[in-house]
């Protein structure tokens, strides 16, 4: 179990952000996996977790690359499906076609069902996602409404905070800023409580401070930018350098905040 040892290390270095570290965890688990000459037990098991953290950091090579290793064991296991559809879907959004990332989310949140499927609330995301760079917002705040009754019926967490930002972010954009809020605040104090670490609260902090823009509240924006801040900066990573940059480019143009801002 060394090469799975070294690949769940791995897995946290990318939580944290890490993909250096992540990187040399990687070759550490290739290096064991020849060195024992034979084969990797429950190989692919990390896919997911892999996935999830490139998506959050937006590494769209990264993610090309998960879903490869994904794909494979999708044409195994028809339950790997639908996590491939979302890193499809998550790929196409990231490239700037939320058309197709909507089209084949839909598709696929009709073959899975909340609380027998993990892939629910990664799918239902990014559907709403997707309809607010559609500018279809007052559908996606209708459809995060309805998301979140079902992941609180449910207990799915801590899987259903992703739809807790979606649905924040889609109800912040029709002007709904106090329920945005509400909702944010509490899946932030969720991940506090549990102690999250890197890219995961740190995508929360990143929404909170981009609704503070939205709000024109200086205050909050330099809060929750410098508790992104601090959580992207784990490690050395390019691809959430290039997400606070453009958080706080979002906040200089709206007279909010910009790049003086964050020390």
């Amino acid at each position: 179990y060394r090469v799975n040892a070294w690949r769940v290390r791995m897995l946290w270095q990318l939580t944290l952000g890490d993909t250096e570290e992540a990187a040399r965890c990687r070759r550490r688990a290739e290096l064991t996996l020849l060195q024992e000459g034979s084969g990797q037990q429950y190989a692919g098991t990390t896919s997911l977790g892999e996935l999830i953290c490139h998506v959050l950091t937006g590494d769209l090579m990264a993610i090309k690359h998960t879903n490869d290793a994904v794909s494979k064991l999708a044409s195994r296991f028809a339950g790997w499906q639908p996590f491939l559809t979302y890193g499809r879907a998550s790929l196409a959004l990231l490239q700037g076609d939320a058309q197709s990332a909507l089209t084949l989310v839909v598709n696929a949140l009709e073959t899975v069902r909340p609380g027998e499927h993990a892939a629910y609330a990664y799918l239902a995301s990014c559907r709403m996602l997707a309809l607010i760079e559609l500018g279809r917002t007052e559908e996606a705040a209708l459809l995060g409404q309805g998301y979140l009754q079902v992941c609180e019926r449910e207990e799915l967490t801590p899987t259903a905070h992703i739809v807790h930002i979606a649905a924040a972010l889609a109800l912040a954009k029709t002007g709904a800023f106090e329920a945005a809020v509400k909702i944010l605040d509490e899946a932030v104090a969720i991940a506090r409580e549990r102690g999250q670490r890197g890219v995961c609260i740190g995508s929360m902090y990143e929404s909170r401070a981009r609704i503070a823009t939205w709000m024109h509240d200086r205050e909050a924006f330099q809060r929750y930018a410098e508790l992104c801040a601090a959580e992207y900066r784990h490690g050395h990573n390019t691809s959430l350098v290039a997400k606070l940059a453009r958080l706080l480019e979002e906040a200089r143009q709206t007279d909010t905040g910009g790049p003086e801002s964050i020390s």
